[in-house]
């Protein structure tokens, strides 16, 4: 295993080399990447590091549309992608399954997904690429991510039985939808591609002033919706250590990537440095 990042914007502000460079010096392995190319791959390694996900989740916003033209011009851009990735010897592209149209509901946009997914994950399959596909529920009010609840990925996992359906294990969003996130390990173990190392903090007096409809008035807070904040790991309700030792169990031997989302450390791109090394300091307690 090995802990990367996520690059925050003090990443695009020093440069990415210079950037690379600093979270091999501090101890990094990994980072992960808005796309690849032999440029960025040769930067990557440049400065020792190895590149975890490559973002595809514009492509995939294509493909969930409820225009046909429009699903098509997605899935063919989607294949295009997993077929540049693979031969540039990475396999891991990271997504949110947010559909374009989210009024639609989750439902009526699962089954557009049924009907487009299919030969993208048989062309994923036969190039050796998965997918980590992250359990952030989407924006208010609609929350139309698709595979972002135990209901929704089983169904997933019920139509197909791709090995290239990956999950991202990310904590921090069952936290804050109040879903058991070490249940959800244990039930998805197996199915995990990726994992974001971001944590959430509750606060039990706001959910009872606000329930889980959030603040009225504004949050307060940045990454939160009153009752619930995102922060870095060590911060908030995951027990880092128990996901650790469950994921070395059950074989992943992947990237803990920081999902830097945390106000506190969100001022300047020394205060997002600060935010980086806190959280690399928690996780290498248990990553090994």
């Amino acid at each position: 295993m090995k802990i990367g990042t996520r690059i925050p914007p003090v990443g695009g502000k020093m440069g990415l080399p210079a950037f690379y460079q600093w979270l091999s010096e501090n101890g990094f392995g990994a980072v992960d990447v808005p796309q690849l190319n032999e440029q960025v791959k040769s930067e990557v390694e440049a400065a020792g590091l190895q590149v975890g996900t490559i973002d595809c989740i514009g492509v995939t916003r294509k493909t969930l549309s409820p225009n046909e033209k429009t699903r098509a011009e997605g899935v063919s851009e989607l294949k295009e992608l997993i077929s540049s990735v693979s031969a540039l010897g990475s396999r891991v592209l990271f997504t949110v399954l947010l559909p374009e149209d989210p009024t639609l509901g989750r439902a009526k946009n699962f089954d557009i997904w049924k009907e487009t997914w299919p030969e993208i994950l048989a062309h994923a399959d036969a190039n050796d690429v998965v997918f980590a596909i992250e359990w952030y529920p989407g924006g208010g009010p609609y929350y139309p991510a698709l595979g972002c609840t135990p209901e929704m990925w089983r169904k997933m996992y019920a139509f197909s039985s791709s090995k290239a359906l990956g999950m991202c294990y990310d904590p921090s969003h069952l936290a804050r939808l109040q879903i058991d996130w070490m249940r959800a390990l244990h039930e998805l173990g197996e199915r995990i591609t990726h994992v974001h190392a971001k944590d959430t903090e509750l606060f039990p007096e706001l959910l009872y002033e606000q329930g889980t409809l959030g603040a009225s008035f504004g949050a307060g807070m940045g990454f939160s919706e009153g009752y619930w904040r995102y922060c870095i790991p060590g911060d908030g309700v995951v027990n880092w250590r128990s996901v650790q030792e469950r994921l070395e169990h059950i074989g992943y031997d992947g990237i803990f990537s920081v999902e830097l989302e945390d106000y506190r450390y969100w001022k300047d791109g020394d205060a997002q440095k600060q935010g980086l090394l806190a959280s690399h300091k928690h996780l290498s307690q248990f990553v090994r």
